[in-house]
Formats: C-alpha cells, structure tokens, sequence
C-alpha cells in the first residue's frame, strides 16, 4: 500500500507536507520557572510601591477627614456614626455569607473587649484628639503603633524575643515620636494632652488580646 511503510516507521504517509513547516521547540521546565521567576521579581517592586501607596493614601486621609468633620460633628458622634454604619455592614456581608452570629459569652466578652480598646479607645480618642492635632501629626504620632506591636509581642508564652537591631530600631523610633512631642510641651500649645491621648489610642489598639481559637 502507498506509504505504509511510512506509517509503519512511525512518520506521516504523505510527510513531504509537514517537511517545511517549523514545529515549535518542547517547553524547557527550567528554562520556564526562570522565566516565570524573572517576571515575579519584576513585578514585585511595583506591588510594592502600589501597596504603599494605598496605605498612604487611604490609611492616611483618614485622619485629614476626621480633622475635616470634627470642626462640625461632636467626636462622639462622628466616631459612633462611622463605626456603627460600619458594623450592620460588614454584619450583613457576614450573614450573607453563611456566617453566624456567636452566642459563646466567653466570645462576647472578648468581642466587648476588642471593641473597647478597638473602638472606643483606639479610634474614639485620635477623633477626640483631632479637635487640636493636626491630622498629618496624628498619623505620624498614630505611626508608634509598630513599636507597640514589637513590645507587645514578646509578652507570653507566644511573645517572640527582640534581637539587638530590633531594639536598637524601636528606640529609635521612639526618640522620633519624642522630638515629635517637643511642642506639645509648651503649657500654651495646649497639645500634650490630646497628643498623649493618640499615644494611649495606638497602644489600645496594638495591645495584646485573647486568641479567636481559643473561644470553644
């Protein structure tokens, strides 16, 4: 039969059609992951810098929009409106979801807790406090809030020891806020009560709190 010995080489019968057709060469695994790496790394950078920048942005306009409000709304209000609106939605996203609600007492008394230090303390007093500090000093004093979480973390039996760099670091920081500080110590600026006030703000909402898994 025409071309059966062809096929029975294992080519094409007519393999004069696909002679000048260039196949394209087998994928390398290697040569694949280093591309597919080189691209990572790449991208990387600009992750990076998109992350920081909306940290800046939308973390730090927040403080400009709560000095902006507290020149009309009472900062009790403006905090309890923000954060109840806040709460019935992500409420009803979590219920939508097939989440519910937990009737542990154990769990509501940690939930009243965080909300306390959360809420009450960690945002009601920034909003107070921004009656007098200016935002871009909030977000800066609110900005201490790495060296608490650094402090608090070496508490318990889970804290995480501090290495010298770390230390040295975290003190560093510190003297920062300090020099950040220096004109709250006028009696006349009338700023060091409410600049303490976003110190004790980042701390609350830093501070050490109860692990959700050991709720059951």
């Amino acid at each position: 039969m025409p071309g059966a010995k062809g096929v029975a080489a294992g080519r094409p019968a007519n393999s004069k059609i696909g002679a000048g057709i260039a196949h394209p060469a087998p994928a390398v695994p290697g040569r694949e992951t280093n591309r597919a790496t080189t691209m990572t790394q790449a991208v990387r950078p600009l992750a990076l810098i998109a992350a920081f920048a909306v940290v800046y942005f939308v973390w730090g306009s927040t403080y400009l929009a709560i000095r902006i409000a507290v020149m009309d709304v009472p900062p009790g209000l403006l905090a309890g409106t923000r954060f109840v609106a806040a709460g019935l939605i992500l409420l009803a996203i979590a219920l939508a979801r097939g989440q519910r609600i937990p009737t542990d007492r154990r769990a509501w008394r940690v939930i009243a807790l965080m909300g306390v230090a959360l809420v009450v303390v960690g945002n009601g007093a920034v909003t107070w406090a921004e009656q007098w500090v200016p935002s871009n000093l909030a977000a800066l004093l609110i900005s201490s809030s790495a060296f608490w979480m650094a402090w608090f973390g070496t508490f318990g039996a889970r804290g995480t020891p501090l290495s010298a760099r770390t230390k040295l670091g975290l003190v560093t920081g510190f003297v920062g806020v300090a020099l950040l500080m220096l004109p709250g110590l006028d009696s006349e600026s009338g700023l060091l009560l409410p600049m303490l006030a976003i110190l004790c703000s980042s701390m609350a909402w830093c501070g050490p709190r109860p692990d959700p898994c050991d709720w059951s």
